[in-house]
Parts: C-alpha cells; sequence; structure tokens
C-alpha cells in the first residue's frame, strides 16, 4: 500500500508540471512562429546612376571692386567740405570746395577781353578793313574765346566732385584748411559690384580657366551666389599660387569688404556610376554591403566603394538603378529577413 501511494503521487506531480508547462500543445508554439513572422520596419532610397562630382572649397575675401583716392585740382584754403566719413555718394556729387574769387575776377576779365575782340571785328568789317585785318580780328576772337574757356576750367576745379560712386572711407581735411594739389582729401570705394579675390592652386587654376562663372558661398550672409571670374593669373607668384579675382552684383550693400567668400568648385569624379546614399553602406569584416529588397525581403549585396562622399558614394556591385537600398534600420537585419518600408523609420 505505501508503495501504490509513492507511484499516486510521482503521477499527479508528473501531471501537475505537464498542465503548467504546456508542453507538446499546439497553443505553445504559436508565440514562435509569431516571432518568425515579424517584419523590420526600414526605410529605403532608390540607386541612382549618373556623374558622382566632388566640390572644393576655396576661401578668399570680399574687397572693394574699384578704391579712389580724391586729389584737388587747385590749390587753396577750402571754403566747405559737404561729406563725412561713411557718407555714400554719387558721381559727379560735389564733395569740397575751394575759395577761388581771384579766378571770379579772372574770368571777369576775360569776357571782357572777348567784347573788345569782337567790337574790334565789327569796326574793322563796317570800315571796310582787308582781309588781312579782319583775320587778325578773329584769331583775336578765338584766342579770347579760348581764355574764357581755361578760366571757366580752373574756376570749375575749385569744386571737388566724386570721380564714382561710392562709400567715402577717408576724408583728410576740414573746413578752412588748406587743400593741396598732391594730397589726397578724400578717399571713396565702390562695393557694387562687389570683389571676391583669393589664391588658387595649380589644380585648381586648371579647373577655372575655361569657366566664366563660379559659385561663391558667404558664411557671414548665409547666402551662395555666381560670380563673374574678371581674372584669373596664367602665372603663379611668389608662393606658387594663382591670383583669382571675381565681381558680383551687390545692389542693397549686404555683401561687406573683408568678409570671408568660399569659391565653390565643382568637379567631376566618375561618370555614369551607380550611385547610393552612405548611409546605406555597412560594412562587415573590412567589406562593404548593402541591403536591396527584393519581393519584400532584404538581400545582403556585396559592394565594391569606387568613390565614397557624405552624401553619395559610387559604387559596383550586382545593383541596377531604381533598386530600393535600405538607409535607415540596415543595422539589425540580416539577409532573408522580412521587411515594411515605412517613411521616417529609425
Amino acid at each position: 500500500m505505501a508503495v501504490r501511494r509513492r507511484w499516486l503521487i510521482m503521477g499527479s506531480i508528473l501531471l501537475m508540471l505537464g498542465a503548467a508547462t504546456g508542453c507538446g500543445s499546439p497553443e505553445a508554439e504559436q508565440p514562435m512562429q509569431g516571432a518568425q513572422e515579424k517584419e523590420t520596419p526600414v526605410q529605403v532610397a532608390a540607386v541612382q546612376k549618373g556623374a558622382l562630382n566632388q566640390t572644393s572649397e576655396i576661401i578668399g575675401t570680399a574687397s572693394a571692386s574699384r578704391s579712389v583716392e580724391v586729389i584737388p585740382k587747385l590749390s587753396g584754403e577750402l571754403r566747405s567740405v559737404n561729406v563725412k566719413k561713411g557718407d555714400t555718394v554719387s558721381k559727379g556729387e560735389t564733395l569740397a570746395s575751394v575759395k577761388a574769387d581771384d579766378l571770379d575776377i579772372q574770368l571777369r576779365l576775360e569776357q571782357l577781353g572777348l567784347e573788345q575782340a569782337q567790337d574790334q571785328y565789327k569796326t574793322l568789317h563796317n570800315a571796310q578793313a582787308s582781309e588781312l585785318e579782319l583775320d587778325q580780328a578773329k584769331r583775336s576772337i578765338e584766342q579770347a574765346e579760348l581764355r574764357i574757356q581755361q578760366a571757366s576750367n580752373r574756376k570749375a576745379d575749385a569744386s571737388i566732385k566724386a570721380p564714382i560712386s561710392g562709400q567715402v572711407v577717408r576724408v583728410a581735411a576740414e573746413q578752412g584748411e588748406l587743400a593741396a594739389g598732391t594730397s589726397p582729401l578724400f578717399t571713396i570705394v565702390s562695393t557694387n559690384p562687389i570683389k571676391f579675390t583669393a589664391n588658387v592652386s595649380a589644380n585648381q587654376m586648371l579647373l577655372l580657366q575655361n569657366r566664366k562663372e563660379v559659385k561663391v558661398e558667404l558664411p557671414d550672409l548665409g547666402k551662395t551666389m555666381n560670380a563673374h571670374i574678371t581674372f584669373l593669373s596664367p602665372v603663379a607668384n611668389e608662393s606658387g599660387f594663382y591670383a583669382l579675382e571675381t565681381q558680383a552684383e551687390n545692389k542693397k550693400d549686404e555683401i561687406k569688404p573683408g568678409m570671408t567668400a568660399k569659391f565653390l568648385v565643382d568637379q567631376q569624379v566618375l561618370k555614369d556610376a551607380l550611385l547610393v546614399p552612405t548611409e546605406a553602406i555597412v560594412e562587415k569584416n573590412g567589406t562593404s554591403h548593402v541591403f536591396v529588397i527584393r519581393d519584400g525581403q532584404a538581400a545582403e549585396e556585396a559592394v565594391e566603394v569606387l568613390e565614397a562622399q557624405s552624401k553619395l558614394t559610387a559604387v559596383k556591385g550586382n545593383l541596377q538603378p531604381n533598386d530600393q537600398v535600405v538607409v535607415k534600420g540596415q543595422l539589425t537585419l540580416t539577409s532573408g529577413n522580412k521587411v515594411k518600408i515605412v517613411e521616417g523609420a529609425r
């Protein structure tokens, strides 16, 4: 009886363990089957075929396209100074004037001399003078007219005018001071157009020599523009670089001399290459791979990297244009995994 009781107790324990673990039941296998069917969310991009370009950056500087020092043509005391540093002036605008009272007198005297010469000619003509006398009278009139023109020019020189439009950056005298015909009174710079300059290497010079324009980035303003190439030196300077000069419109005067300018020069590295996003490349054991979506599954393909850049990489492998390669979620994939393509997958 004791032995039979022990067997009954052991049988009850085994039945209880089997019920608790559910061994051998179909319900226990369902979670495992569900895990195998799970789809991994991924984000994809299309394989492209085309040229891979490389952009070189050349650091340059913005500067005034013109800088002119204004020297008075007439020496004397300054009657007025009409501008100050920082003023914007137009070409022909009067910057200052020199006292020229004696020039006014000289001009009046020359005008009187012309009137006298004209009266002399009339008298001779009415008196039916000889042709020789009339010719001499005519020459006297012409000489008087030339002297008037000369005196008028001298008087005009008393007004110091702006030779270009731009901004006054230097004023060297004040009203009442003496102006000399050997010393600059004003400096005017023109910033429209604005000038961009840089020193470029021999390779960059060869890339630019047949171009008329180049793209310029202005980090201080957060803008990019095209600049017209005005000069590219064919001869290297003492440092072994070639001088590059360009110009661009600056109507609103946003670009200031001294600002940093980045010249962006594109160069074709590869032609008709297979291009994939660089983030799609997965490195394994020293080789490069991508995951391609085929029939809803991830297929791992080995590729040879021909040229890598920050955004695009040129590769060689079992890929075709418009193939969908995984760019997000590929690090958790293995070949044969089912995937679900979603936007913004992580």
